[in-house]
């Protein structure tokens, strides 16, 4: 077990996990299936309740954020990197082991 303040990141390479590929017939199936679309005029709601007027939130502005730098890359077996960035997290007072 690990412990640590938060807010905290940890990121993986992708090739932590393979992803799962659906089968050939559930592909098609899938395609086959009708999707529901759903309209203001199909909800019972306060129209002033929802659209961009009823949002509760607005976007004040936007911004690209500066280009960072790459981080480590830690090598080794899954399990030496692990316990390498465990040691580097404990060393550094962000985990407590």
């Amino acid at each position: 077990m690990v412990r640590g303040r938060l807010p905290a990141l940890l990121t993986v390479e992708r090739e932590l996990n393979e992803p799962r590929y659906a089968s050939l017939p559930a592909l098609i199936q899938a395609m086959k299936a009708p999707i529901t679309v759903w309209g203001k005029d199909d909800l019972e709601v306060d129209p002033s309740r929802i659209g961009l007027k009823g949002s509760p939130t607005s976007v004040k502005r936007m911004f690209a954020p500066p280009q960072r730098e790459g981080g480590e890359i830690l090598p080794g077996s899954p399990r030496e990197a692990a316990l390498a960035l465990v040691k580097k997290l404990v060393e550094s007072n962000i985990l407590s082991g």
